[in-house]
């Protein structure tokens, strides 16, 4: 906790006793019933006390973390050191890529991995292994380190991916899983066409009911219900439908709709 402690306070841009009075006013103003002394009085800190907080030689004492992370806007657990900071999460993107795709596995056999690479064509910008060697890549040398934050930093300035990657005790799993979704919906902002607008405009709201209640509507809804679900859907694609001979074709055809989609009578 030492560690992170001075990273924050340097953050700040304070001395030890700047923000010792500084915290100092913070607590007084908020009046935490854990830090009173016992005679009404909010507990002080000194400059040497943090100090030797920052240099490990006296323990925190707990009763401070609830009001220390209040006081730098971020969680207890990232105050401790439990949960992780960019360079942390940036060292998960790497190694992920590494493995799933240029080890033994084959490309794009994780969604992080397809979603970077097609972020990273859409915007232009180079493959990791297109800039270094495969020992750079493996030893995340602070090269291999900026490219990421060139490149994916935005998931460190945008909410809600900032106040969850950088203020939570997220296990890594759910922190790769939410840089994927990040970088998905960067994807899907960045490669927009006049198709893609109308689209959400028109049908978005109909798919995104479908999607996330068709199981419960096909088991629990009436017939009724499930032919008027389905007739709203058909309106809204009849629309767009209408509306797609008038708009601009998309510029990048990279996507083919399978034959077994097309013509199809499924009756």
């Amino acid at each position: 906790m030492s560690i992170r402690l001075k990273e924050l306070r340097k953050g700040k841009k304070l001395s030890q006793e700047e923000f010792a009075q500084k915290f100092n006013e913070f607590v007084r103003q908020r009046n935490p019933i854990e830090l009173h002394d016992g005679k009404g009085n909010v507990k002080q800190i000194t400059y040497s006390a943090v100090s030797r907080w920052e240099n490990g030689s006296v323990v925190i004492p707990s009763v401070y973390y609830k009001s220390l992370a209040d006081f730098f806007g971020v969680t207890v657990p990232y105050l401790q050191g439990i949960s992780y900071d960019a360079n942390d999460i940036l060292m998960f993107v790497n190694s992920d890529y590494f493995d799933r795709a240029l080890g033994s596995n084959a490309p794009y056999a994780d969604k992080l991995t397809f979603e970077l690479r097609k972020y990273l064509e859409a915007s232009n910008r180079p493959m990791p292994e297109d800039k270094f060697s495969i020992e750079e890549l493996a030893s995340f040398t602070d090269d291999v380190k900026k490219y990421w934050r060139e490149n994916i930093g935005f998931i460190f300035e945008e909410e809600p991916y900032k106040n969850y990657l950088l203020n939570s005790d997220l296990s890594k799993i759910e922190i790769l899983n939410i840089v994927t979704d990040a970088i998905e919906t960067k994807k899907l902002r960045i490669t927009e066409t006049k198709i893609s607008q109308v689209f959400n405009k028109v049908c978005n709201d109909d798919f995104y009911f479908w999607e996330n209640n068709k199981d419960n509507l096909m088991r629990f809804a009436s017939k009724k219900d499930i032919q008027e679900a389905i007739n709203h859907l058909q309106q809204s694609l009849n629309v767009f439908s209408d509306k797609l001979a008038d708009l601009p074709e998309n510029k990048n055809i990279a996507f083919e709709v399978p034959d077994s989609l097309k013509n199809k009578d499924k009756r």
